[in-house]
């Protein structure tokens, strides 16, 4: 069961990850007055 449970962790870890650099690409891409 833990074994599962960090296998699980670590793929939680990678896709918040890669939405965190798409996230920080839109917000790179995007000006700041168009966010408020």
């Amino acid at each position: 069961i833990s074994k599962t449970i960090l296998r699980s962790e670590v793929v939680i870890v990678i896709i918040v990850k890669k939405y965190h650099n798409i996230y920080l690409y839109l917000i790179s891409a995007i000006p700041t007055h168009q966010l408020k």
